[in-house]
């Protein structure tokens, strides 16, 4: 089975497979897995908003306005530092990301799973031919930092 899932997983990274729907329902499932994982072993902690069911980022901020008021009413003081976490996906490591990962139970098959999908990427630029004359792109690099975005298991990196 993890002989299968590796070649399965080689071929996601095929950008003429990726948009194939039973590659989508086999991403789908291992994400599904991966959520029941999280939330029934309680790894994520309740101050996580984000891409769980159920908890939005409104309760994110009812959180901290009412943490605020609380504190305020208790004649505390209050002070914030807001941090602008809009790139933090682009600096992921690949390998803290799979070290975690074990760490949290995600082992055997799932984990070389995490790991195919992140290890051995390439990514160039193209610049529009509607920019230049022509379209233009850079040579195929790899990417050791980041997680693939667009996809349905980025949301747990």
């Amino acid at each position: 089975m993890e002989e299968a899932l590796n070649l399965l997983s080689d071929r996601i990274l095929n950008d003429d497979i990726s948009t194939n729907s039973y590659v989508k329902n086999f991403r789908n499932s291992n994400v599904q897995k991966l959520e029941q994982h999280l939330e029934s072993n309680n790894i994520l902690t309740t101050e996580q908003f984000g891409f769980r069911k159920g908890v939005h980022t409104e309760n994110a901020v009812f959180s901290l306005t009412n943490n605020i008021i609380t504190s305020l009413n208790q004649r505390q003081q209050v002070g914030g530092i807001f941090c602008d976490l809009t790139k933090a996906f682009d600096c992921v490591d690949h390998t803290i990301l799979l070290n975690k990962l074990h760490y949290y139970g995600i082992r055997e098959k799932c984990h070389p799973w995490f790991k195919s999908n992140l290890e051995n990427r390439k990514q160039r630029v193209c610049v529009s031919p509607y920019i230049l004359e022509e379209e233009k792109s850079s040579n195929r690099e790899m990417v050791v930092i980041g997680v693939p975005q667009g996809s349905v298991s980025y949301k747990f990196f």
